[in-house]
């Protein structure tokens, strides 16, 4: 028998936290919407899988390893059954122990965190119920995904273009399809997992909320009425919402920032009501886990440009330098990181068994052709991917993206060989479920 149970925790910060993204320093100075932790626990026989979302751009490895420890420790449930993710959207903080100021700074509201991550998972776990599993997918009415790496005129790739360059083509296509698993509950709220691929990064500002995500769980549970949603941010790593390919004064017909991402919401909503419409019943209650941690070596050109880089980055932290594309800056970052980050560095990929669906998660930002690489290596089964999954390691580009450069394969710590390293660890772990 399958049992499903969920709960959802307020985990607000603070005004004055940092907000992560970007390039320039933000604290919050208000909230737009509260930030959740969500979580959905899952038992079938002897397994118990228990997933976790918090409203945040991402969690380091070491932080996701003491969460998911904790909650271990006060469920019983072993370690890799347990998956913690951020959903990536830009206007909430990041979990990293040395780039966070949080850790420094407010060591009681990340005690507190911490525990309230733990406290989620027990509530799920006491609200399990019987559950008749169900599935299913659409494309949205209308393209709300676009990849955001082009073919310039010029021969050249660029992410999100500046107004000077002309492009021709997207580099990839965006995964604009909306997947939901359903765990149908009597005489309790039903449970929805809602799974959609761009980057939530439309609202920007300094005022905290779980952007477009957030917004669609809110919409998709007032249209529904007795339904929980749980949101997971499929791979995003080269997406976002603007399309370049059509006018400047045509891109945000809905309006701008929160305008925007409520429209997104909205159509995301209406298209996951009409899954649960007709969603397929699953004939597996079948649960499982695998984990794997694989190390990556970090990608060393540029080394040499050191000093150079981190008088570049002091200039336009003191504003000298405004106007420079996310390319360029990030190339300087980069090897800002060199001097004292590691030479190798840990991924988490991971996958999880859900009756007939298979989760395939991502310790990063992975591109969007890694779904389609989860789906070949499954195909007999219903594929959901989640980015920032335990651990958040920065892009995972495609070898094909490292060779035609762009922002996120300038920004990538790690080298080309990390296609294949993530590709066959996640076939080693499906292949365990």
């Amino acid at each position: 028998m399958l049992t499903a149970g969920f709960s959802r925790v307020d985990m607000t910060p603070p005004l004055g936290t940092e907000i992560a993204g970007y390039f320039g320093k933000r604290y919050a100075k208000g909230v737009l919407d509260p930030l959740y932790i969500n979580a959905v626990a899952l038992t079938s026989g002897e397994e118990t899988v228990i997933l976790v979302s918090l409203d945040v751009l991402g969690i380091h490895d070491t932080v996701t390893d003491r969460m998911r420890a904790m909650i271990s420790e006060r469920t019983g449930v072993p370690t890799d059954h347990i998956m913690v993710a951020g959903l990536h959207q830009h206007t909430s903080f990041v979990l990293h122990p040395q780039r966070d100021c949080m850790l420094e700074s407010d060591p009681t509201f990340l005690d507190v965190l911490h525990r309230k991550v733990a406290d989620a998972a027990v509530m799920a776990m006491s609200d399990r119920r019987e559950a008749r599993l169900a599935m299913g997918e659409r494309a949205l009415p209308e393209q709300l995904s676009f990849v955001r790496r082009y073919f310039g005129e010029d021969g050249n790739v660029y992410t999100n273009p500046p107004a000077d360059v002309k492009v021709v083509a997207h580099c990839d296509e965006a995964d604009n399809a909306v997947r939901l698993l359903h765990l149908r509950r009597e005489g309790v709220p039903d449970i929805a997992i809602l799974n959609f691929s761009t980057h939530p990064d439309v609202i920007g500002g300094e005022l905290l909320s779980a952007d477009w995500p957030g917004l669609t769980r809110t919409d998709l549970e007032k249209k529904v009425g007795n339904i929980r949603t749980l949101f997971l941010t499929g791979t995003q790593g080269d997406s976002n919402h603007i399309n370049y390919l059509v006018p400047p004064a045509e891109r945000f017909p809905h309006g701008a920032r929160y305008e925007h991402a409520k429209h997104m919401a909205d159509v995301i909503s209406d298209t996951a009501v009409a899954i649960l419409g007709e969603a397929t019943p699953s004939a597996s209650e079948e649960l499982g886990a695998a984990c794997r941690v694989i190390y990556s070596r970090v990608n060393l050109d540029g080394i040499e440009d050191y000093e150079k880089s981190c008088a570049f980055m002091a200039d336009y932290a003191a504003g000298k330098l405004a106007g420079r594309h996310i390319t360029e800056l990030a190339y300087h970052r980069r090897i800002m990181g060199l001097r004292t980050g590691a030479a190798v560095r840990p991924i988490a990929v991971s996958a999880y068994r859900i009756g007939d669906a298979v989760l395939a998660c991502f310790g990063g930002e992975a591109f969007t052709a890694y779904s389609r690489v989860a789906k070949a290596i499954a195909p007999s089964s219903f594929v959901l991917t989640a980015v920032c999954a335990n651990g958040y390691a920065g892009y995972f580009p495609t070898a094909k993206a490292f060779a035609e450069g762009g922002y996120e394969a300038t920004s990538s710590p790690f080298t080309p060989d990390i296609e294949k390293q993530i590709t066959d660890a996640l076939a080693d772990t499906i292949s365990k479920l």
